[in-house]
């Protein structure tokens, strides 16, 4: 069950007196009753203020809350500083198995997470030592796991035809069906190596949401479809992008304008391959 901070939905601070509490329940409440508010979740929305205010106004559940609030601290970092004490404050209540068991537990948490920053550690090293992990981890989205991993999965890039043929190797391309010359496109095929294209769409999630330097053609494809369809087209052409760099050891990516070398017939050749990494194509 997710833990629900009821002072935030209340919109109260930790030390709000009772006379706040009831200030500000009254005023959601005439926000949210069914007969006043026309939103879709005004049901859902006054079941959690009526749960806050039932829980705060009392004086014995609202004590019990506070603690229990400090025992289920969100984050890793928050669990790791409170852990010590809460089990500390729990082994007068519990028995004594109980709290044993739950340190075994801890000491094996503690210690996955060192095996993963030891993996992850060697990850780093491996992408500093591969040319080919270091070139693909300039793009956007791609970090030091789906560079590795794409390199690890694809072998010899030029396996593969085209980036439209690794991109629908790792199910990032569009089903189709379709009878007398109807062809009917459906959502991406999830087919091929499902660890790559976690990789690649957890990546494009990341450039959509929280990047600033997201492409213009990405963004305005966010404002005309919702956000998944745009967040799939994204890791389609991080795919298409990552075939093209490593199928050309002599091009890598780059955002700024390439400028025309002395010789007008390389110029062509090298504006043809900079539109094939940077040029969204056949797009889902």
């Amino acid at each position: 069950m997710q833990f629900k901070d009821y002072y935030r939905i209340l919109g109260v601070a930790h030390d709000a007196a009772e006379s706040e509490l009831k200030r500000s329940y009254r005023k959601l409440a005439r926000k949210y009753h069914p007969d006043v508010s026309r939103e879709a979740d005004t049901e859902q929305r006054m079941q959690e203020v009526n749960e806050a205010y039932e829980v705060l106004e009392d004086p014995e559940k609202r004590a019990a809350y506070d603690e229990l609030s400090k025992v289920m601290a969100q984050g890793k970092v928050g669990v790791r500083k409170g852990i010590a004490e809460a089990l500390a404050k729990l082994s007068d209540r519990l028995p004594a198995m109980v709290i044993d068991t739950l340190r075994e537990q801890w000491a094996r948490i503690v210690k996955m997470d060192e095996e993963i920053a030891s993996i992850e550690r060697r990850l780093k090293l491996w992408l500093k030592q591969s040319e080919a992990c270091w070139r693909i981890a300039e793009i956007p989205g791609v970090g030091p796991l789906t560079a590795t991993a794409a390199v690890a999965i694809m072998g010899d890039a030029k396996a593969f035809k085209s980036g439209r043929e690794f991109a629908a190797f790792a199910g990032l391309v569009t089903r189709q069906t379709g009878t007398g010359g109807r062809i009917k496109l459906l959502g991406i095929s999830k087919r091929g190596d499902t660890y790559l294209r976690t990789l690649l769409i957890h990546g494009a999630r990341a450039v959509l949401t929280k990047a600033k330097d997201a492409e213009d053609w990405a963004n305005k494809l966010r404002q005309r479809r919702v956000l998944n369809v745009a967040i799939v087209a994204l890791a389609n052409k991080m795919a298409h992008t990552i075939w093209a760099i490593l199928t050309r050891p002599w091009a890598p990516f780059r955002r700024s304008p390439i400028k025309p070398p002395a010789l007008p017939g390389v110029f062509d050749s090298l504006t043809r391959s900079r539109s094939l990494l940077l040029e969204p194509k056949h797009l889902p």
